[in-house]
């Protein structure tokens, strides 16, 4: 044995059986081991183990010995359930009630021992039925360390020999700082592989690591043992290399055989290797050389040798610690190559430049007739018989003569052919003969036959006889029987067909196209077809909670077929079987599949709103699903509530593709919700979330802004203005006006008055000789709209308009009255008088003469006489 890291082999142990124990070896450490046999000339050359061994606790699989699963029990009596448990390290055992994890009580719990777990439940009950499971798990292998620093440590381990009877999902990692630190996490995500690298290490502190596997049931098994004190420091090692003696001579192959060089190598930190052949660096996709390197080993395999593959390879490590090499010599024995050139050739005419030869083919020395089971295929570079359906008349000597006009060749060869149906005898003898004695060895199809219960080989001085009883399909093939002496190697053929139903098709079966009621079956022909062509196939299905087939095609040519008419959510197993005319061979089954669709029904629409509302409808909006469910998106189902309402009422009859609709015929005042489906090939999604409650009514607008306001009167405080009605209220009724005013050189505007109904206002307080613009607002129930247009600017004084008589049309009549009758205190008319300041009447004046009084009372006017 040869400890990692040593070049020294060591004698470990002596045996003369081919099984030995070593002692005295230290834990965890790695050894490579070989074997040499001996006798009284001397040792062999040493046979290596293939790879090194880690000297580590076996580990056993945790195992339970249940008698029986079913115990029954009175109610109000105890129960105690004592299960053997075998398992090293010793197992964690946890139990389960229904597939949920047993709560242990006063009344009920569960208790362990070296060899056992026991279950007492005190005071049975009817709740306490049911089915309870038991899981145990072991450790995983101890951890070691395969790549320390000063700052990191990497540590690999080996899957638990058993997983709990639930899949392995990851590894938990722990380390100690010693002397006196406790266990902490060194990982705080899920490890799937079986490496990992801790770091943010102290350099020149000691710690120990150890791992904690988790299974699918999310249990936790003990820990693993820890690797031992790790001193966080680089180590460095000089690279070693460990080979065969043979590779100390030259390795002579030949040409078209494969060589290998192998190696053991150590070093830390690892060292970089690299082969040379004659001084050059092998590259490792390099035609027929293939390099594979591990952390112990190294090796070069050079495939199909030929002349220059021969020459001078080298083996060199490098690392920080300086480098080892070590040379290995190649001889091949080929061919000598090709004479120097250039190769002259004359006197060469088209014709006779190597014509294609006649082929014809000969059995037992007469011409092959073709037929529709016997067919010979010639190419221009072959030619080969086919046969099938081959029985025993097809054995004998067939021979291939090819003739062109330089000459002519020709070739045997010997077939025999035996045919039996399955459940005879195979029998084949033969007549041996050769000085020495030839040893005599029988194959079938390259591979060494070993005498057991159904084949017998029996030899004598002159004939050798190989029985096979009561054959099967697996037996046919082509059987050798090869004699060998000092003076050569003989071998005959002997091709052996056994009749019989043929095999299983090749698989698997796959099943493709899987939805919730239909699928597609696909497989390949049997490989072994039993002596005789596959004329069909058998189909059936099988649902798993039933035990008998049902037939889904009975004679199927093809090798795919549909199955329709499944039940959806069913489990299924499908299985085929290929038919000869010797009968139906054995079944190919698939993996049981459930009967489902590959998709499912989308996410809910998202973002549902309502806009465009009015009294009598509305527009409902929203956004496509996060998610199609693996199906494009038919349509959508729409529907509404009333506030008041419970039951919701679908708004649309057919699925409407666009992502907004119109819902109609609503009742004024009336509040509405909305909620949106999905709909795909599995079905309506989920409804959305409903929107806000929305209430079916005409929207309302702010009102347009009043007309240009127009000044009809001012003062030196005050400023009258009006205005018309806005052209529209906004579909609420205007309520009142608002009217604001500033000085012209100023920019805030000033509230007049805030709301008033008529549509003439006057602004007071104003200053004296100052120049105001004025804007009105209209207001509804909405509120304010937007300001009128400025009026014209009006400076703050006293008006003056020139005097205007208004006379109406009665004034412009003609007043008759009586001759000499008096018009004292007779009313002759009302004339008003516009004017600013206030018009006063002076003199009433008749045909140009003054005669009339005229009394002025504000702007109305009386006539009298003197």
């Amino acid at each position: 044995m040869q400890p990692k890291g040593s070049e020294d082999w060591v004698i470990a142990a002596t045996t003369k059986t081919c099984e030995g124990t070593v002692t005295g070896l230290a834990k965890s450490q790695e050894y490579l081991f070989r074997v040499s046999a001996f006798n009284e000339k001397g040792r062999s050359d040493p046979r290596p183990l293939a790879a090194p061994v880690t000297a580590k606790d076996i580990t056993i699989e945790p195992s339970f010995k249940i008698t029986c699963n079913t115990f029954s029990v009175q109610c109000g009596e105890d129960l105690k359930v004592e299960i053997p448990v075998k398992g090293r390290p010793a197992p964690k055992v946890t139990w389960t009630k229904d597939g949920q994890a047993l709560k242990e009580t006063t009344r009920l719990n569960v208790s362990s021992t070296a060899t056992a777990t026991i279950l007492s439940i005190k005071d049975a009950n009817r709740e306490d039925c049911g089915k309870y499971t038991i899981t145990a798990a072991n450790t995983v292998g101890t951890p070691e360390a395969i790549v320390i620093t000063r700052s990191l440590v990497t540590i690999q381990w080996t899957k638990p020999q058993y997983d709990g009877g639930s899949v392995i999902t990851g590894y938990l990692v722990e380390r100690k700082k010693l002397p006196d630190g406790r266990w902490m996490k060194a990982s705080f995500t899920n490890i799937i592989d079986t490496q990992f690298t801790i770091t943010d290490l102290t350099e020149g502190d000691r710690y120990e690591f150890r791992v904690i596997a988790r299974n699918a049931a999310g249990i936790l098994s003990e820990p693993s043992e820890s690797t031992g004190p790790i001193t966080a420091q680089d180590e460095i090692e000089a690279p070693s290399i460990s080979m065969e003696s043979k590779f100390k001579d030259v390795i002579i192959v030949n040409a078209g055989d494969t060589f290998t060089i192998d190696a053991d190598i150590a070093g830390k930190p690892l060292p970089d290797i690299m082969w040379l052949k004659d001084g050059k660096e092998i590259d490792s996709a390099t035609p027929r050389m293939e390099i594979k390197s591990t952390i112990t080993r190294t090796i070069l395999t050079v495939k199909d040798c030929i002349r220059v593959d021969g020459g001078h390879f080298v083996l060199s490590l490098s690392n920080v610690g300086g480098t080892k090499q070590v040379p290995v010599n190649v001889k091949v024995l080929d061919r000598p190559g090709p004479p120097d050139g250039p190769l002259k050739v004359t006197g060469v005419r088209a014709e006779k430049c190597r014509p294609h030869p006649e082929v014809v083919w000969k059995k037992d020395a007469h011409s092959l007739k073709q037929t529709t089971r016997v067919n010979v295929l010639t190419s221009k570079t072959s030619s080969k018989i086919v046969i099938k359906d081959a029985t025993r008349e097809d054995s004998g000597k067939y021979e291939i003569t090819l003739t062109n006009s330089i000459g002519s060749k020709s070739a045997e060869i010997t077939v025999i052919l035996v045919v039996v149906k399955a459940g005879e005898i195979l029998r084949i003898d033969a007549e041996i003969s050769g000085r020495p004695l030839p040893v005599i060895s029988w194959t079938k199809d390259g591979k060494e036959i070993d005498a057991k219960a159904r084949v017998e080989i029996s030899s004598t001085l002159t004939t050798t006889t190989l029985i096979v009883k009561e054959c099967i399909r697996r037996d046919s093939g082509q059987y050798v029987l090869t004699l060998q002496n000092v003076a050569g190697t003989r071998s005959i053929a002997v091709n052996c067909k056994v009749l019989d139903r043929p095999g299983p098709s090749s698989g698997p079966l796959d099943v493709t196209g899987l939805t919730a009621e239909k699928c597609t079956l696909t497989w390949g022909p049997p490989q072994e077809n039993g002596g005789a062509e596959i004329q069909h196939y058998i189909v059936e299905k099988r649902e798993t909670s039933r035990l008998a087939w049902t037939l889904v095609y009975a004679d199927m040519k093809a090798t795919t077929c549909k199955v329709t008419k499944l039940l959806k959510g069913n489990e299924y197993i499908f299985r085929v079987r290929g038919v000869n005319k010797y009968g139906t061979g054995e079944a190919l089954e698939s993996d049981a599949v459930k009967a489902l669709d590959p998709f499912t029904v989308a996410a809910a629409p998202t973002c549902v709103e309502v806009t465009n509302v009015t009294s009598e409808a509305m527009t409902i909006c929203w956004e496509r699903p996060v998610s199609d469910g693996g199906s494009s998106i038919s349509g959508y189902v729409i529907e509404k509530r009333e506030k008041s309402g419970l039951r919701w009422v679908r708004v649309n009859k057919k699925p409407v593709y666009d992502l907004r609709v119109k819902a109609s015929n609503l009742r004024e005042g009336c509040e509405y919700e909305y909620r949106v489906y999905a709909e795909n090939a599995a079905g309506l999604s989920k409804p959305s979330t409903p929107c806000p409650l929305t209430k079916a009514e005409d929207p309302l607008f702010l009102p347009s802004p009043p007309a240009k306001p127009k000044i009809i009167d001012s003062t030196k405080t005050t400023i009258t203005l009006t205005w018309n009605k806005p052209l529209f209220d906004g579909g609420s009724p205007v309520t009142g006006y608002s009217v604001e005013y500033r000085k012209t050189n100023d920019e805030d505007w000033v509230v007049g008055v805030g709301h008033t109904k008529n549509t003439e206002f006057t602004v007071v307080g104003l200053t004296s000789g100052t120049e105001y613009v004025f804007v009105v607002k209209s207001i509804n129930k909405i509120g304010p709209s937007e300001p009128s247009p400025e009026s014209d600017p009006q400076i703050a004084k006293d008006r003056e308009d020139e005097p205007v008589f208004l006379i109406s049309n009665e004034m412009r009549k003609t007043l008759i009255v009586k001759d000499a009758s008096p018009l004292l205190g007779v009313n002759l008319s009302k004339m008003a008088v516009a004017g600013s300041p206030v018009t006063r009447l002076k003199l009433w004046r008749k045909d140009s003469r003054s005669g009339l009084n005229a009394v002025s009372l504000k702007q109305l006017v009386s006539l009298s006489t003197v």
